[in-house]
């Protein structure tokens, strides 16, 4: 009987040193959720209790995450409370799908041509909260800009979605 459970866990040792090699590549590989619920990095674990704070400048507030699932998550439950959200996106090279990014420069202007935001994202998600009025937005994700005009009604919720070419490169 010793020899069958030190045999077996003989069997699991060796299995698990096995594995590591493919486990931390796996962990390390930088995983974005996919807009089309594939996979996600779940190294990353969140107080859910805790969600992000708004930042707010001038008569501007906003927040920025959804790096993780966690954090995917808590940017959903919050987008509700904001006039505006944003998603960004890129096609993926090897799949027909697209992968959420982060560190994109959002710059929104006025109907003066006023400043109201500029922010480098911190994850896929931006929620604005602006007064009412039409604005002029900008998205600059490696040199590749994307614009549009947006109308804020403080009443109503807005989705916006801004997708980039798989092959958006710095240059």
């Amino acid at each position: 009987m010793k020899l069958n459970i030190l045999y077996v866990l003989s069997l699991m040792v060796t299995s698990l040193a096995c594995s590591m090699p493919l486990l931390a590549e796996a962990v390390s590989s930088n995983t974005a959720d996919n807009i089309n619920g594939s996979s996600i990095d779940g190294g990353c674990s969140l107080d859910a209790t805790l969600s992000p704070k708004p930042i707010t400048e001038g008569n501007v507030s906003y927040v920025s995450g959804g790096i993780c699932i966690d954090g995917v998550d808590q940017m959903k439950r919050m987008a509700k409370d904001f006039p505006l959200e944003v998603v960004l996106v890129q096609k993926s090279a090897e799949y027909e799908k697209e992968n959420y990014i982060a560190d994109v420069r959002i710059t929104i202007k006025d109907a003066k041509d006023n400043v109201m935001l500029e922010v480098v994202t911190e994850g896929p998600f931006l929620l604005v909260d602006l007064p009412s009025g039409s604005y002029q937005m900008t998205a600059d994700f490696r040199h590749n800009i994307k614009s549009r005009n947006i109308k804020i009604d403080k009443n109503k919720h807005q989705r916006i979605v801004f997708l980039w070419p798989a092959d958006s490169v710095d240059n």
